[in-house]
């Protein structure tokens, strides 16, 4: 009727609960937590979206806005590429290059 018992204490089952630590404070936590108990810093990675810019991925557009100031000036005055800001900064730095190289 009753489970067997082992020296006078009922035998419980072990639940193996695998757990994570927070890379900021080293609390830890179960691998299902979305915040730290600790400090309260998100646990879910912010995803990062790589697209296309026009005719061009992302980086490739990034890129070639170095090989001269022309493609660094279309990018910043033509569309989808002024829209985008990881294409806008690249060309203003390739602009912000020449102008002191010159």
């Amino acid at each position: 009727m009753f489970p067997a018992r082992a020296e006078g204490k009922a035998q419980m089952d072990q639940v193996v609960i695998s757990s994570k630590s927070c890379p900021d404070c080293s609390s830890q936590m179960p691998e299902t937590a979305a915040f730290c108990p600790g400090c309260g810093r998100s646990m879910i990675a912010p995803e990062r979206a790589v697209g296309r810019v026009g005719v061009f991925p992302e980086g490739i557009a990034g890129a070639l806005a170095y090989f001269s100031f022309i493609p660094a000036l279309i990018y910043l005055f033509r569309e989808p590429y002024r829209s985008n800001y990881f294409v806008r900064f690249h060309s203003v730095q390739c602009l912000l290059c020449w102008l002191i190289a010159s």
